[in-house]
């Protein structure tokens, strides 16, 4: 209660004109201390153009949370990968 969340966000720069196309891990484990939870992960577009040299993309996530879960400030990290085509 009273925590705000969004999806994570990037900027892809590079060549005006390129296109490109991102990888996501399907999903991710988030942890505190001996507790976990999974995160599964999309992002908010396969492939893109670089507009004047730069684009946009989010990743965001559906969050499964046990019946019993515990309290506390679970984290992790991930990776996206943007290749240009």
């Amino acid at each position: 209660s009273g925590t705000s969340v969004a999806r994570a966000t990037f900027t892809v720069t590079g060549n005006s004109g390129a296109a490109y196309s991102i990888t996501v891990p399907a999903s991710v484990t988030i942890n505190s201390g001996g507790n976990s939870m999974s995160v599964a992960l999309s992002g908010s577009k396969a492939t893109g153009t670089l507009t004047g040299g730069t684009d946009g993309l989010g990743v965001g996530g559906v969050l499964s949370v046990g019946a019993n879960q515990a309290t506390g400030l679970y984290t992790n990290t991930f990776q996206v990968t943007v290749a240009y085509n």
